[in-house]
């Protein structure tokens, strides 16, 4: 999978639980969420230490993704 698809992926999982979406069709919020979500991914990856740079990397560009979305 790729950043651009895992980041996709994540907002419409967002989406489904988000009633300010379903109502008007912003994605601010959605976004947000989702920034949370793989905040908190690259948080763990620091706290055990992982020295997986390709792991990383991939969550960063996939927050990229999100940011663009």
């Amino acid at each position: 999978m790729t950043p651009k698809e895992k980041a996709r992926k994540l907002i419409e999982k967002f989406k489904e639980h988000d009633y300010d979406w379903i109502a008007t069709g912003n994605n601010y919020c959605i976004k947000q969420y989702a920034l949370v979500c793989v905040d908190e991914i690259l948080d763990i990856q620091q706290f055990c230490n992982n020295k997986n740079s390709d792991v990383v990397k991939f969550w960063n560009e996939v927050k990229i993704e999100i940011k663009q979305f």
